[in-house]
């Protein structure tokens, strides 16, 4: 992007009555989204004709407007995190409706899946709903197969339910101890430090796996 969309969201902001976006959220979000695009498209009449001079070849597109890019999906990323949802600007689509050659696009509805999955298990099991959170974890299996944090759940769902038998516990304890393996090995882990996993939530990662271990072991 031309524009660092952070910087020009705070530009907007300021002034901007909060209490009138506490009335009309929805009109706050599109009166902002309509100022966002402005700002962004907003160029320099030097830059264009900067840009109107250059010959329209391949190695000329911005990178942001490559499908497939890197660049294009981060820039897609910025605006969602810019972009407050409702029910005028959202439209359902399935996994059916997506091109299932595009890996990115699958790549990026797993990962929705999954964030909504385990934050669905957590509330059941804070609601002393715990087959019900091994249940949703169970479909979570199935969208993104053995790792880490479904171990570490599955372990949580087991071991902090009082109703657990020592053959649950004793699985339980198999799994946090494979999750604490597996974590070793993913990207998430390996290729990120700690002010990244911070902002998701993971900084303490460590630090939870072992509790749980030793949570678990005391119950046994």
């Amino acid at each position: 992007m031309d524009t660092n969309p952070f910087e020009e969201s705070k530009k907007l902001l300021k002034g901007y009555d909060a209490e009138k976006f506490t009335q009309n959220p929805v009109e706050f979000s599109k009166k902002m989204e309509e100022r966002l695009m402005e700002a962004i498209n907003d160029k320099p009449k030097e830059q264009e004709l900067e840009e109107i001079k250059k010959p329209d070849t391949p190695e000329e597109i911005p990178p942001h407007k490559i499908v497939g890019s890197p660049e294009y999906y981060e820039e897609r990323y910025n605006r969602l995190l810019l972009t407050t949802y409702h029910d005028g600007n959202v439209t359902y689509m399935n996994g059916q409706d997506l091109d299932p050659t595009d890996d990115n696009e699958i790549e990026m509805r797993k990962q929705i899946l999954n964030t909504l999955y385990i934050n669905l298990a957590v509330c059941y099991m804070k609601l002393k709903h715990f087959d019900l959170a091994k249940k949703v974890l169970k479909d979570l299996f199935k969208l993104k197969g053995e790792n880490s944090l479904y171990c570490y759940w599955m372990a949580c769902a087991r071991a902090c339910n009082l109703n657990s038998d020592l053959e649950q516990l004793n699985l339980a304890k198999q799994e946090i101890l494979k999750a604490n393996i597996l974590k070793d090995t993913e990207t998430m882990y390996v290729q990120n430090d700690r002010h990244v996993l911070d902002i998701a939530g993971l900084g303490n990662y460590k630090e939870a796996y072992n509790e749980l271990i030793l949570f678990v072991e005391q119950r046994i």
